[in-house]
């Protein structure tokens, strides 16, 4: 019979000795932090399906908005400037606007796209929370990030090796240190500040 979460729970944190601030946790912290740091490790080895074609399909729309941007760079140039300017007036009349239409569109809905992860990096930026909200929420109960005690957790926790791509053998998911934490926390905190106050709030 396939063990259940608290079962799995419990056995990861045997491994925690008793001077681990992480130790001190109740069951309930125990199992979040568990579920965070689990569901982080899944979804950075596993690929394909319904996901994958998720994050393609905004990684497509971000493409989209940033070739608006650009064709009204050209609409401008080429279009409505130019020694041909003149010619295409009375084809143009009434769309002189157009270029700049684009770049305020492109502006704003870029934006929005961007604050769930910059172009080509969204999956790995909406992956990353996982482990950044697992960060915060040592902090807060331990009231240090305490990285390497959480690395060590996360190295600690029972996950499927995963089969490489075309291949026939087998590779165990890689572990994390605490420096790793760290950078990955800043990076996102640096980068991605609203969805970093979006975390804490879930936090705490």
């Amino acid at each position: 019979m396939a063990e259940g979460i608290e079962e799995r729970v419990a056995k990861t944190f045997q491994s925690v000795y008793r001077s681990n601030p992480l130790h001190k946790l109740n069951v309930s912290d125990r199992t979040f932090l568990w579920s965070l740091l689990f569901l982080y490790s899944y979804e950075t080895c596993k690929s394909g399906g319904r996901a994958d074609a998720l994050f393609e399909e905004w990684e497509r729309k971000s493409q989209t908005v940033a070739d608006a941007a650009k064709l009204g760079e050209r609409l401008k140039s080429e279009i409505f400037g130019g020694p041909s300017a003149g010619a295409l007036r009375g084809f143009t009349v009434g769309f002189e606007d157009l270029p700049k239409r684009l770049a305020d569109f492109s502006r704003r809905l870029g934006r929005a796209l961007d604050a769930m992860g910059k172009r080509g990096r969204k999956r790995e930026v909406l992956t990353i929370q996982r482990l950044v909200e697992a960060s915060e929420f040592v902090k807060l109960k331990t009231r240090y990030y305490n990285d390497e005690h959480l690395a060590g957790l996360f190295n600690l926790i029972v996950r499927p090796p995963e089969r490489k791509p075309g291949g026939e053998k087998l590779f165990k998911p890689k572990k994390l240190s605490g420096a790793a934490i760290s950078k990955k926390r800043l990076y996102f905190k640096d980068n991605y500040p609203q969805l970093y106050a979006n975390v804490r709030r879930r936090v705490g």
